[in-house]
């Protein structure tokens, strides 16, 4: 292992079920009416209670408080609502007239769609109930996602997909990947198809995230060399707390963050005691709902250079 080139610098735990790649919150939408405010002179001027979704978010005064977007061929208007902030990223969350969801980021870029309740659940009669085959809803996903990202989304390919078993949703990522070893690059995108067809969101990454990317940093890396590399240390980090279950869960992804690129690597994490509060402060770990599980999900980043 070239260890100069992978040097650790980052170890964030989110509770498991969390999107690796998602820059933002998948939030539940509800049919409560739109709760609205005036935004004041001040940068971040008041906190609204979104009610449709049980969400509370910071309104900015310095937001474009209407975009014009084309999504499946259609010219929309998105009017801004809210902000909100995911892990250090904050993001604007517009909505339609017909009460979806559109994210972007500070830039202004689309980052995500979560089409309204009202479009998305079948009634629970006959139709609700068929399932469609394996090819289909992977079909329906990349179709809605170049729908909803155009160009953005030029040279994804299909990446895989799961079932969730609480929902029978699917969810199915697409991605690009760059090098001969294939390591994918961290702005993936990641759409949900109900059972009956429907997609219920569709978000991905920021745009670009390895423009003037130097190829040579990758000379010798191998996903095989990182993926033993980091679970190596995973190991060594938690060993302690008795680790029942670590296992690999993405493909070796590589990214940007102000301006140092890196690659990553998330794992599913069980361990039999719970990691104490000093050392989820210290890696920036959520606390897991089902806390007497102690189950986890690890996304460990390692710098690439010299």
């Amino acid at each position: 292992m070239k260890t100069k080139k992978l040097s650790a610098v980052l170890i964030a735990v989110i509770i498991t079920a969390a999107l690796c790649v998602t820059a933002f919150a998948v939030l539940d939408i509800g049919e409560a009416k739109d709760t609205e405010k005036d935004v004041s002179a001040e940068t971040k001027a008041s906190e609204v209670k979104i009610e449709r979704n049980k969400f509370t978010g910071d309104v900015y005064s310095d937001v474009v408080k209407s975009r014009e977007i084309t999504v499946g061929g259609k010219e929309l208007t998105v009017s801004y609502r809210y902000s909100n902030t995911f892990g250090g990223t904050r993001s604007d969350v517009y909505l339609d007239d017909a009460g979806n969801m559109y994210y972007f980021d500070t830039d202004g870029n689309l980052t995500g769609e979560f089409p309204a309740r009202d479009n998305t659940v079948t009634k629970n009669n006959e139709d609700s109930r068929k399932t469609l085959a394996e090819a289909d809803y992977i079909n329906i996903a990349e179709d809605h996602m170049r729908g909803v990202f155009g160009s953005d989304v030029d040279g994804f390919e299909y990446l895989s997909h799961e079932v969730l078993t609480s929902s029978g949703k699917y969810s199915v990522r697409f991605a690009k990947t760059i090098g001969e070893d294939g390591f994918v690059i961290a702005d993936t995108c990641s759409v949900t198809v109900s059972a009956d067809g429907n997609v219920t969101m569709c978000a991905k990454g920021a745009n670009d995230p390895l423009e003037g990317f130097d190829m040579s940093l990758l000379d010798g890396v191998t996903r095989e060399e990182v993926t033993a590399f980091t679970e190596e240390e995973a190991e060594r980090i938690f060993e302690e707390y008795g680790i029942i279950e670590l296992e690999t869960v993405t493909d070796v992804g590589i990214g940007c963050c102000e301006g140092e690129y890196y690659l990553a690597v998330c794992y599913d994490l069980q361990t039999e005691k719970p990691i104490p509060n000093e050392l989820t402060e210290l890696y920036n770990m959520g606390v897991a709902k089902s806390a007497d599980k102690h189950l986890y999900s690890v996304s460990m980043k390692f710098s690439l250079g010299e």
